[in-house]
């Protein structure tokens, strides 16, 4: 029983070589390897370094072209990391449609739908406001254009509104023009009370 002890159990190696891993240093003994290895973690919690965390594109030609240079990088190139975490573009990648056509970069669209304010686009109105007597006056003209009663009259009349009661002057040609002209306003919505100021032709 060469290999063996009494109790059959294996007889201890001692002399088996410990092979160095590439995690040891020139100079170091085989013993030492397994606290080296320890050393600088001793609670084994794994670290991050700089070079493993992936960085965001630098400013482009459009951006600064455009004025919309990026200022967050340091002076030794690195990324804000706040930065970095909103953005989530990798490189090669842009939020810019016409950045990605023009610098050939992959466009990524943003995740919330960008909103602004159109200052062209008006004012909302509340449903129960008042109707401006231009609208009420324009309403009048569409109804007397699309009447054909009165479809010939509408480049004669001059029409003012004055919250519920519109004023009409102009020449017409007969009494039944007259006539026509107060009923197609009457009919309009918003519209209580018509003073006819027109004159009749010839009279």
């Amino acid at each position: 029983m060469s290999n063996r002890d009494q109790t059959g159990l294996h007889a201890p190696q001692d002399n088996l070589p410990l092979e160095l891993t590439s995690t040891s240093q020139p100079g170091m003994d085989a013993d030492d390897v397994p606290a080296a290895l320890f050393a600088n973690n001793p609670d084994e919690t794994a670290y991050i370094d700089q070079s493993d965390v992936g960085r965001s594109e630098g400013s482009t030609m459009t951006d600064v072209y455009e004025g919309n240079a990026d200022t967050a990088h340091t002076s030794d190139g690195t990324d804000d990391f706040d930065m970095l975490v909103e953005r989530e573009l990798r490189a090669g990648e842009t939020q810019d449609s016409m950045e990605a056509v023009e610098e050939g970069l992959t466009y990524v669209p943003p995740s919330d739908p960008p909103m602004s304010l159109d200052p062209d686009g008006g004012t909302g109105h509340d449903l129960d406001d008042p109707e401006d007597d231009d609208d009420t006056t324009a309403r009048i003209r569409a109804a007397l254009q699309s009447d054909s009663s009165t479809i010939g009259l509408v480049s004669r009349l001059k029409i003012a509104t004055i919250g519920s009661t519109v004023v009409v002057r102009g020449e017409v040609d007969d009494l039944d023009d007259t006539d026509n002209i107060v009923a197609v306003i009457s009919e309009v919505p918003g519209v209580e009370a018509v003073r006819d100021e027109t004159t009749v032709r010839g009279l």
